[in-house]
């Protein structure tokens, strides 16, 4: 299976790919909205034929996800129309909410407490340590030279009895004197040099979380219950990212007939950014986007395949992916092996999500056991 990164929104010509089987990376959402509509080309009748001749309005978006659901349209819609149609905000992040909610509500979300390490240190970072000071405590004292009249550094003086110090040089006697604040109080110093302490998490020791979304549904999924996948996507980024986890987010749909099959994988979020929730839910969970856009990538798929044929229904689809696939995808993303890659599908529950997500604890607490045995 051929690896294919998109790099630009220019339509993607017939057989491009030069391959049967092909994974094919788009770097944003954005990306493959605008590659999808450039490149598709399908003929009217093609999509005609792919869907029927028209279809009836959309009447509440918690209907089914049939081809008609989440269309704006108060008018019958021709295929045509449908498959030019954009979707750049989800139909109901208001109800979204109340199903990342609930979410919240029913997961009891732990992981492997992070032992933050202590780290001492001499340039005034973090807190001063009383306690490591306190460990090298003395007093501060001056040394004055009787033969030279002057005060000498304490590295130039020997002591040679209880309360009796020479010059090394001479062996010449030297006076001890303690020294003094303004209030009369003895001076102090600590020989600790590391005395300030603090808790900062080493780069190097960040742990990152691949995910792949397999967003293969059935028709009859209401447009409610696919919301899950989404929500709870959000739910496990932003936990994770509060543990020093960097989340990669990718949504997934693919397709295979006739030896040729592809996968289409959409970058919705990477390390650097926050999850952006409209896009999650547009990507993962928006009845509209499936039956348009993501169909389009769908046809594009095929058309940048050897012999550029379309299959039928454009292949049976990929609800869940095969091992070899999943290793292809991981070590695409993580060559080095010291990521964690979680492939996850079919949500559309609060008992899907409990079920899934015990899967994806008993993974993370075995890569976190893992990263602290290495980071030994």
């Amino acid at each position: 299976m051929k690896i294919i990164h998109i790099k630009d929104e220019s339509p993607i010509i017939p057989s491009e790919f030069g391959t049967n089987k092909a994974i094919i990376f788009y770097e944003s959402l954005e990306q493959f909205q605008n590659k999808s509509k450039n490149s598709f080309d399908a003929p009217v009748d093609f999509v005609d034929r792919m869907y029927g001749e028209e279809y009836e309005p959309l009447k509440h978006y918690t209907s089914y996800s049939s081809i008609n659901s989440g269309v704006p349209r108060q008018k019958q819609i021709t295929a045509g129309e449908l498959m030019a149609y954009s979707v750049r905000e989800f139909h109901s992040l208001e109800l979204a909410e109340e199903v990342k909610n609930n979410i919240v509500g029913k997961l009891d979300i732990k992981t492997i407490s992070e032992t933050k390490k202590m780290q001492y240190n001499s340039l005034g970072r973090g807190v001063f340590s009383f306690d490591r000071a306190a460990q090298g405590l003395c007093r501060v004292y001056d040394f004055f030279s009787v033969k030279y009249q002057k005060f000498v550094d304490e590295t130039l003086v020997e002591k040679i009895g209880e309360n009796e110090f020479v010059l090394i040089e001479d062996n010449s006697v030297v006076e001890r004197s303690a020294q003094v604040t303004e209030s009369g109080q003895p001076k102090v110093r600590t020989t600790a040099k590391k005395v300030w302490v603090n808790f900062e998490n080493n780069n190097n020791d960040k742990k990152y979380l691949n995910i792949f979304a397999i967003t293969a549904l059935h028709a009859k999924q209401s447009s409610e219950s696919i919301m899950h996948m989404g929500a709870y996507l959000s739910v496990l980024a932003d936990f994770y990212e509060s543990k020093n986890y960097g989340i990669r987010i990718f949504a997934c749909k693919g397709g295979t007939e006739d030896h040729k099959s592809y996968l289409n994988a959409v970058k919705i979020k990477d390390v650097d950014k926050k999850v952006d929730f409209n896009k999650l839910m547009i990507a993962t969970g928006d009845v509209r986007f499936y039956r348009t856009q993501f169909f389009r990538g769908a046809y594009l798929a095929w058309k940048g395949l050897a012999d550029a044929k379309i299959a039928d229904g454009y292949g049976y689809p990929m609800n869940e992916l095969d091992e070899y696939t999943r290793g292809l995808l991981a070590n695409e993303i993580d060559p080095t092996n010291k990521e964690l890659t979680l492939f996850i599908d079919s949500i559309t529950s609060l008992q899907d999500v409990t079920v899934k997500h015990n899967e994806i604890l008993a993974q993370i607490e075995k890569y976190e056991q893992r990263t602290a045995t290495n980071g030994r």
